[in-house]
């Protein structure tokens, strides 16, 4: 199999012009090759002047490289370089969240995301976004984490559709022993008027989060429904 020919990206003269061979290729073009084989001709200057910038910053990127973090790094950035938010800022956010989980309260993304906002807008910084990036250095060196509450689910019967419908024929069979001219059709729900998330941030070095919900993520009231086939709703009771 004959190796497929490699790109010179050689400007100016070749031997068919100037009657002599072109110059072998550079250090640099062997790069710009090896990185971006399919780079066009008329983006050859740029890379170029990426590919310089990289011999430049060699002793850096090696350094960055050598470490377990470095290695997935794209670009390398000094620690707290994008924080915006002030440090004591950063702390009174913590104490609020604290105060949060010491009442069994959760503390979601999204609390953290507008609290945050919130303090940047008092402080007169526009261009905070309060971004997950952000939020995932807010809680490196804070150490909390995301925690999920579980339990277990209600399995349905696996004969759920046959009880169904004996239950709509025994209905059936009532309403013609008893010469029912009017159905009225009533049913249970709940209305909610307390519904806690299943996430809170949570210190990590904690096995178990409390929260104050009393096994029940939603506190309810159950109400009634009527109808009849007129289409009329009754209220609520």
């Amino acid at each position: 199999m004959e190796e497929e020919a490699r790109p010179h990206f050689v400007h100016g003269c070749d031997k068919k012009r100037c009657g002599r061979a072109p110059p072998p290729p550079s250090q640099h073009s062997l790069t710009i090759y090896t990185f971006f084989p399919d780079q066009v001709e008329e983006k050859y200057q740029g890379r170029r002047v990426l590919v310089l910038k990289w011999a430049r910053n060699l002793d850096n990127i090696a350094a960055t490289c050598a470490s377990i973090e470095g290695k997935r790094k794209k670009k390398a950035r000094a620690v707290g370089s994008s924080t915006i938010l002030s440090p004591s800022t950063e702390q009174e956010i913590l104490r609020w969240i604290n105060d949060f989980r010491a009442e069994g309260v959760p503390a979601t993304a999204l609390m953290l995301r507008i609290k945050a906002l919130a303090a940047a807008k008092e402080l007169g910084i526009p261009d905070f976004r309060a971004s997950s990036s952000w939020q995932h250095r807010f809680k490196r060196p804070h150490r909390p984490s995301m925690r999920s509450r579980t339990r277990q689910r209600q399995v349905s019967p696996a004969e759920l559709a046959k009880v169904a419908a004996e239950f709509s024929e025994m209905v059936q069979s009532k309403v013609a022993e008893l010469g029912v001219s009017i159905v009225y059709n009533a049913d249970q729900t709940a209305a909610f008027f307390e519904y806690l998330p299943s996430k809170t941030l949570n210190g990590k070095e904690e096995k178990t989060v409390w929260v104050r919900c009393g096994g029940k993520s939603k506190e309810r009231a159950t109400v009634m429904i009527l109808g009849d086939p007129k289409v009329i709703h009754f209220l609520l009771f």
